[in-house]
């Protein structure tokens, strides 16, 4: 960097003899005997103070460091000197806007020196006695003018050209061009929010990439309960099944299902909720790889069994495509193929199955609250089974539903066995005509108890499946029909290796 330094000096009227012994020889300073100083000199103010007995003269020099090793300056600062450019103003105007720019030291300085050469220039023969009309103590021997020849200047034109390109040319591929050799540098992809890509309608359609979130259960509702007020969809929409694992752990009917699904990959979707301890071991080609959701602990009879019923619920709205949800456990398995089980809610005529029935005896109103009153009535009072198929509407429903969840938290305690009440209840209430008012999974509970019965290896026949179907009779569409039931439960891990060996006699897959 150029540093300036500033000097003032105050001289004051020498003695007569000092000055007599000074002036009396003037020494003559010829431009051959020139030596270059360490420092430029800028500018030169001089201010004189008359007085009645002495004057003063204060002078203030700007000086500047002389940059050393720079042979193309020294050299054409010669040239200048000696061939007395001072008609060249236009020349140091130019360096000046290099100064302002900062584009390289040795313009600036180069710049410098002309505007020096031009002060000079124009300052010579100017310099008269300062003490009327005595010669001065520095005589200048002037030379005869030599214009520049036109040929150098077109050439020093040219050269600055070339240098100027130069330089951008270089700035230029250092920062597109990468040498052999060079440390790469990594790019961040991180875009800036204004240059960020707009958000297109397939990113609203396309389905989480990921099953694991962050979310709460009160953010997981507030999403899914989004609905479209426009029934139409601007696009061809393929209406997937979902179908929603309810379980402690493993999955032990899974090859069977893996076999139930093959071929039909565009038209379902599978959601797992299992203790938050359990660790799945599926393999990546499995259909159940990386199908669970954030789980919590879900307790049999407990509201926390409905609250795991909904968190399935709420994943699987998050995928627009997903317009069936049917809820399963680990004992569960499907008595028909795929494409039947596809048509069957496909022409359901927007009814969704699920057990809705008063029951009059202990098990039933027995286990009515009086305080539910009056958002809930006796004669409201509804009970069904827990295994569902839901049509997306009333998945919405269900998962936005404020009303009557607090009611069922507070009242509905563990002898209520909450989970058999609170769906088939709030939506016979709400949605009357929009239930089958039965379920689509079969279950045995012809042997009493709380559980229904449980099947193994020896009780997996022929005759076994056949007497499921037998004698069946329900409604479909307003007509009835002997396909009713698609799932059944409850079968033991010791089933699984006759299901798979006789899954086409029996199920047709």
């Amino acid at each position: 960097m150029v540093k300036n330094f500033n000097c003032s000096v105050a001289t004051e009227l020498l003695s007569k003899q000092v000055e007599e012994s000074n002036m009396a020889t003037p020494k003559e300073i010829f431009l051959k005997d020139y030596k270059q100083p360490d420092y430029f000199f800028d500018t030169v103010d001089l201010n004189f103070t008359l007085g009645e007995e002495k004057t003063i003269v204060s002078s203030k020099i700007v000086v500047y460091p002389r940059v050393e090793d720079f042979d193309f300056i020294s050299s054409l600062f010669r040239f200048i000197q000696e061939n007395k450019l001072q008609d060249l103003w236009w020349l140091g105007t130019f360096f000046r806007l290099f100064d302002v720019l900062g584009v390289h030291a040795e313009f600036r300085v180069l710049g410098f020196l002309i505007r020096f050469e031009s002060m000079m220039q124009a300052r010579m023969g100017s310099f008269g006695s300062l003490d009327g009309g005595e010669e001065p103590p520095i005589r200048l021997i002037s030379q005869p003018y030599r214009p520049l020849p036109q040929r150098f200047l077109q050439f020093l034109l040219l050269f600055m050209g070339v240098g100027i390109a130069f330089s951008f040319l270089s700035m230029y591929a250092s920062w597109y061009i990468r040498l052999p050799g060079e440390v790469p540098v990594v790019q961040s992809r991180i875009e800036p929010p204004c240059v960020q890509k707009a958000m297109n309608f397939e990113s609203w359609m396309r389905p989480p990439a990921t099953l694991l979130h962050e979310m709460d259960d009160s953010e997981l509702f507030w999403r899914a309960s989004f609905v479209p007020k426009i029934k139409q969809y601007p696009m061809k929409r393929m209406a997937k099944i979902a179908f929603m694992f309810l379980t402690r752990g493993p999955l032990p009917m899974a090859p069977l299902w893996e076999k139930f699904f093959k071929g039909n990959e565009k038209l379902y979707s599978i959601y797992i909720h299992s203790f938050p301890s359990y660790q799945p071991e599926f393999r990546p080609s499995s259909v159940f790889f990386n199908r669970q959701i954030p789980s919590q602990v879900a307790e049999w009879g407990m509201m926390s069994m409905c609250d795991a019923e909904r968190r399935l619920l709420a994943n699987a709205l998050l995928d627009i495509s997903n317009e069936w949800f049917v809820l399963l456990s680990e004992a569960c398995i499907p008595l028909r193929n795929f494409s039947t089980l596809y048509q069957y809610l496909a022409r359901s005529r927007r009814l969704s199955f699920i057990g809705s029935f008063d029951d009059p005896g202990p098990s039933g109103r027995g286990r009515y609250h009086e305080m539910m009153a009056p958002l809930v009535n006796i004669t409201n009072w509804r009970k069904g089974s827990q295994w569902f198929e839901l049509n997306r509407k009333l998945a919405v429903e269900v998962v936005r539903d404020k009303t009557y969840y607090p009611i069922f938290e507070q009242f509905c305690k563990p002898d209520c066995y909450v989970d058999e009440h609170y769906f088939p209840t709030m939506l016979s209430i709400d949605f009357p005509s929009l239930i089958a008012n039965r379920s689509l999974t079969w279950v045995d509970w012809s042997r009493g108890g709380a559980h229904p019965a449980s099947f193994g290896k020896e009780d997996i026949t022929k005759e076994f499946f056949e007497k499921i179907h037998e004698g069946e009779e329900c409604m479909y569409n307003g007509e009835a029909t002997s396909l009713c039931n698609l799932f059944a439960r409850k079968f033991a891990p010791s089933a699984l290796a006759t299901l798979l060996n006789h899954s086409a006699q029996f199920f047709g897959f």
